[in-house]
């Protein structure tokens, strides 16, 4: 099974759950807790204006994993 690259992992679990960033929007994420292992797999991911906390809970990157909205500028 191919391993699906990250970025796209991420763009799918938000657009799972309601989130579809669009191409001419800023998007940037970075892993948070980085060095404690396997099981973090936890990003602050940051789309336009909207910011988000997403964890892989699959890391063979079969798109499993939870997506919580973290901040929304108005």
């Amino acid at each position: 099974e191919p391993v699906v690259p990250l970025r796209e992992v991420i763009l799918s679990l938000l657009k799972d759950n309601g989130q579809t960033i669009s191409d001419n929007v800023g998007f940037s994420f970075a892993r948070i807790g980085e060095g404690k292992g396997f099981a973090s797999m936890l990003y602050k991911v940051h789309a336009g204006a909207s910011s988000y906390a997403v964890k892989i809970t699959n890391p063979r990157a079969t798109l499993d994993g939870f997506v919580m909205d973290t901040h929304r500028d108005q």
